[in-house]
């Protein structure tokens, strides 16, 4: 769900969305969708975007439903529980594909700006070959930063789809950009701390060393990161929080949950 305006904006598994009122949750109209979604739609100015399992991008009237225009992806028959969101400023739709896709829609009318591919070049096997986008892509000072489970970090100018730089390093947890560094935890339960113009390591930190839990290996369960504070805030699967220096990956404090 999202809320704009006063208005609470929910997807359900009835290909539905629709808009409600958060006081007393009367709708005010319904939408029908051409699949679920398993994302939180997305509102800017008048219009709400919506991506769908099938990979479809649908763009509708905020106040009345109405659709405005819709963009098909290619369909993936393998991904991970859940979806992101698309990220929108005044030109562009980032749209985060489950094949692996970034795609840059215009606002007005849908039409393909420019497209991506953040699919791991060789596919192993496993959890860790799959090209899904999981993870809410940012856009930050003209730049589009998206990371794929399959293993690719990228930062693409926002307004050409030019690739500015581009690591080797997966996950499936949103990055959290802040001054000229980039936070995020990779597909190897690292939190990773890299450059905003280079893409340059500054620091990286096993998470899985810092907790005793048999799963803690597994990224997906790790939750973050948050910066708050002046200290970088995540939490483990067996329930500790973890404070981190965000400038030198340093852990500060653990709380117990």
């Amino acid at each position: 769900f999202a809320v704009s305006n006063n208005i609470l904006y929910v997807t359900n598994g009835y290909n539905e969305l629709l808009a409600l009122s958060p006081k007393k949750g009367g709708i005010y109209w319904r939408a029908s969708l051409t699949s679920p979604s398993r994302a939180a739609p997305t509102i800017f100015n008048d219009t709400v975007y919506v991506m769908t399992v099938d990979n479809r991008v649908e763009a509708l009237n905020a106040a009345t439903g109405q659709k405005k225009w819709s963009y098909e992806g290619l369909a993936e028959l393998t991904g991970l529980v859940g979806a992101a969101s698309p990220a929108v400023d005044n030109d562009v739709v980032i749209a985060p594909l489950s094949s692996g896709e970034l795609t840059a829609l215009r606002t007005v009318n849908g039409s393909l700006a420019w497209s991506d591919n953040l699919s791991p070049m060789v596919r192993m096997g496993g959890s860790s070959s799959l090209p899904d986008i999981r993870a809410l892509p940012i856009i930050d000072k003209n730049y589009v930063f998206a990371i794929s489970y399959g293993g690719r970090i990228v930062a693409i100018e926002s307004r050409t789809g030019r690739r500015i730089w581009q690591r080797d390093i997966g996950g499936a947890k949103s990055p959290w950009v802040s001054g000229n560094t980039i936070f995020f935890i990779s597909a190897s339960a690292e939190l990773v701390a890299l450059s905003h113009d280079t893409g340059g390591l500054l620091w990286v930190k096993s998470l899985a060393s810092l907790v005793d839990d048999e799963a803690r290996r597994n990224s997906l369960l790790w939750q973050g990161p948050v910066l708050a504070g002046g200290r970088l805030i995540v939490s483990s699967p067996d329930g500790t929080i973890l404070e981190i220096a965000p400038d030198k990956g340093t852990v500060l404090r653990r709380l117990k949950t």
